[in-house]
């Protein structure tokens, strides 16, 4: 039913976020590109943080990014269910 395309979603969105850690810390060790790419979900994920903090957080593992490239990152999150 439902699951099936909510977990296709959440794959294709997680797959994106692991392209953006990829393209950010370079050709490493698949669970290390995981492991970056959890603790950016994470981030995006705490309702604790507001949207600067957030990327100011996301910044410290993946290095200086552009807004539209930290937009798209909330965005993919938000589709992680």
């Amino acid at each position: 039913g439902e699951a099936a395309g909510e977990t296709r979603e959440s794959k294709a969105a997680y797959e994106s976020i692991l392209a953006v850690v990829q393209g950010s810390i370079g050709d490493q060790p698949q669970d290390v590109l995981r492991g970056a790419a959890d603790e950016v979900l994470a981030l995006l994920k705490d309702d604790k943080l507001r949207d600067p903090e957030r990327q100011g957080e996301a910044e410290k593992l993946l290095g200086k990014m552009a807004p539209d490239k930290f937009n798209k990152l909330v965005n993919m999150g938000k589709q992680i269910t």
